[in-house]
């Protein structure tokens, strides 16, 4: 994997770019409050994968699915037993939820359930509090919070219209760089 690392000349802001096997790469970012914006990478087809999975899951079957069974299906050819692929795949669903949102769509990584923590894990919560939907603690009491996300998800995604219009990769990757 190359890094290359570059910084503005009035010192504004720092760009991270990675290049991993010359794989084409999806390139997101964040700001914090300092304005320190992180492009973070992650083979495309990774990510369209994922993306393609969860959508006809929740288009066309009931509950949620465990990591293991999004990595399978979804081909992604993750060891989940290796805690830096584990750590990938989370980084992966969060980068995901981050574009679904900033394009006006529901998270799709509320179907993915955590094993061992009754639906999600506290950094599910924690993004939910990045994107302004409350205090993650008090999310996570919340006793319909997450049975509403997905809900809002399913409903989304079965509507015909919103299903044609929004479905394609390259309408996420637009967002994101957009």
């Amino acid at each position: 994997m190359l890094t290359l690392a570059l910084q503005h000349p009035l010192g504004h802001f720092d760009i991270l770019v990675r290049f991993w096997k010359s794989i084409p790469c999806c390139l997101t970012f964040r700001g914090t409050a300092t304005g320190f914006f992180i492009f973070s990478t992650f083979p495309t087809n990774m990510l369209d994968r994922i993306r393609k999975h969860l959508i006809l899951f929740a288009r066309n079957q009931v509950g949620t699915t465990s990591y293991q069974n999004l990595v399978q299906e979804a081909d992604l050819g993750l060891n989940l037993d290796t805690a830096h692929e584990k750590s990938q795949l989370k980084e992966l669903l969060k980068e995901l939820s981050l574009a679904e949102h900033a394009a006006g769509r529901p998270l799709l990584s509320c179907l993915v359930e955590v094993r061992g923590h009754k639906g999600q894990g506290d950094q599910f919560y924690k993004l939910c509090e990045q994107l302004g939907m409350g205090e993650w603690r008090a999310l996570r009491r919340q006793e319909d919070f997450l049975k509403n996300l997905r809900q809002e998800c399913r409903a989304f995604w079965q509507n015909e219209a919103h299903f044609q219009q929004h479905s394609q990769f390259t309408q996420l990757t637009d967002s994101i760089s957009g």
